[in-house]
This record gives C-alpha cells, sequence and structure tokens, in this order.
C-alpha cells in the first residue's frame, strides 16, 4: 500500500476548491448577466479575480511541492508498471484475435488485433517515457532543475495515450 503526501493531498484539495469556486463564480456571471445589478456583477468580478489570483498561487505551490518533495515519484512509477501491465494484456488480445479460427469475421479480427497492437505499443511507449524523465530526474544536479518549469504531463497519462491512439489509428 502506498502512503500519500499529507501536504501533497492538501494542496491538491486547496487547488481544487479554489477552481470550483472560481467556475461557480464565473458560471453564475455569464448565466444571469440580466438578473444580477452592475454592482453584483462588478463585487463578483472582484472576487473573481481574488479567487482567480488564489488558485493560480495554490497551483503554483502543489508544482514546487511536487518538483522538490518527488512525493508524486512512487504514483509515477506505479502507473509506469500499470501500463506495462496494460500493453501485455493488449498484446494477448491482439493475439487472441490472430488466432480465432471462424473465416467469416477474419478481416475484422484483423483489424481489431492491429489495433491492440496498437494500443499496446502506445502503453509501452508511454510508460518507457516517464521511466526515462524519472531517471532523468534522478540524474539531475540540484533539485530544481530535475523538472522544467512547465507542468510535467500536461494533459493526464490517459488522455494523452487517447490522442496518440486516436491519431495512430486514423494515420493507418
Amino acid at each position: 500500500m502506498t502512503k500519500t503526501c499529507a501536504a501533497k493531498t492538501r494542496l491538491e484539495l486547496e487547488w481544487k476548491d479554489a477552481t470550483g469556486v472560481c467556475g461557480r463564480i464565473a458560471t453564475s456571471l455569464v448565466d444571469n448577466p440580466n438578473v444580477i445589478s452592475s454592482d453584483q456583477s462588478e463585487n463578483l468580478n472582484q472576487k473573481l479575480e481574488i479567487v482567480r489570483h488564489l488558485s493560480e498561487k495554490l497551483k503554483k505551490d502543489l508544482d514546487a511541492h511536487l518538483q522538490t518533495h518527488g512525493c508524486a515519484m512512487a504514483r509515477y512509477q506505479q502507473i509506469a508498471k500499470l501500463l506495462d501491465d496494460v500493453a501485455a494484456k493488449h498484446n494477448l488480445l491482439a493475439e487472441l484475435f490472430d488466432t480465432l479460427p471462424d473465416p467469416k469475421y477474419a478481416e475484422r479480427d484483423e483489424g481489431s488485433a492491429q489495433s491492440e497492437r496498437l494500443l499496446a505499443t502506445e502503453c509501452a511507449r508511454l510508460a518507457v517515457s516517464i521511466r526515462f524523465r524519472l531517471k532523468q530526474r534522478d540524474k539531475a544536479v540540484t533539485p530544481f532543475r530535475s523538472f522544467p518549469s512547465r507542468i510535467w504531463f500536461r494533459l493526464s497519462f490517459l488522455q494523452r495515450l487517447i490522442r496518440t491512439f486516436t491519431h495512430r489509428v486514423r494515420c493507418q
């Protein structure tokens, strides 16, 4: 069982709360332009600006914590291992589609096998990318240069995997 970092969890919750409040204020401003008076609208805009700045600060604090403390490293290693398992299972599915003897579905099975192999390849590629970045972090001389200042993965790994996989399937 993996222990979670209390500071990371707290920062994530605070950041999500702040972005949620920001979204609710913005939604109320957009959805009710005729119902809200100009004074209320101005007051909500000021509050929105304050909450937006707070959200940005909390996100920077969370990113800085992840970079310096390294508490997300075990999670990234778990994700890489999970991706390896998913790749192995999709390779097995591809083999299953290749070995089905029914000629009635041969063409569809061939396409399914190819799709399964593509997904397995993408999962394995993403796992290698995660491990490579983890090794690069271990080789870094200073803790502040371990990750670039931008977000390590702009998209979550699943979104990135799906986007890349669908692009490759369309190209073939």
